[in-house]
């Protein structure tokens, strides 16, 4: 299996350790851990002449904190793939992530299939929401559960490692949600995939399609 990375905040360490079981409750054999950034008392400076994707003055908190966790990552991941080629793909999960019942079953048919049908595949989304909000790309089918298009939501994603330049750059500057960025500025630079339906979702969360 692709190696599992958990971001957490450790803002509860109650949601972490739920977490944990559900992973475990699911049959992930392992993963390990990247902690991310809390956002708390944070803000952005308004950049003049910057086009924003919402309220500049609602860009604070948990949306930062989201952004430099995930961007952090991907710097740690370019780091460390530099130094060890092997490393080429990997699994991120937010700790509120909820994998649907049979998805390993899901995820091991699209694993195997995705090569086939894009070599060049770097992004896989397996929990997109909104897939079919103005804002997306019109996902196009191609097997039964691969779609190539992509969506919102960051609880559970796969990358590799050709990806990981274009979601640095098109992300150094906050504009938005992290997700919602992703949108306009990255995905229609990556190859990238969707898993419908989803096999996970946001733990105690309704998610719209």
């Amino acid at each position: 299996m692709i190696p599992i990375i958990v971001t957490h905040w450790n803002q509860h360490h109650d949601k972490l350790r739920a977490c944990e079981a559900h992973l475990k409750d699911r049959h992930c054999p392992s993963w390990s851990y990247f902690f991310g950034y809390p956002g708390r008392g944070l803000k952005t400076r308004q950049v003049p002449n910057l086009k924003y994707l919402m309220d500049p003055g609602e860009i604070r908190g948990a949306y930062i904190g989201q952004n430099l966790t995930h961007w952090h990552l991907w710097s740690s991941l370019k780091n460390s793939a530099e130094r060890h080629p092997s490393e080429k793909c990997w699994d991120i999960v937010e700790d509120d992530v909820w994998l649907n019942d049979g998805w390993s079953d899901v995820y091991g048919d699209v694993v195997e299939d995705i090569g086939a049908i894009d070599p060049d595949w770097n992004f896989i989304n397996w929990g997109a929401c909104c897939v079919g909000s103005t804002e997306t790309t019109q996902m196009t089918q191609m097997s039964e559960s691969i779609y190539r298009g992509f969506g919102q939501c960051l609880h559970f994603y796969t990358i590799r490692r050709q990806a990981l330049d274009i979601l640095l750059e098109t992300n150094k500057l906050m504009r938005g949600r992290i997700d919602q960025q992703m949108l306009v500025d990255t995905y229609p630079h990556l190859n990238a995939y969707c898993v419908l339906p989803r096999i996970a979702s946001q733990r105690d969360t309704d998610l719209p399609l």
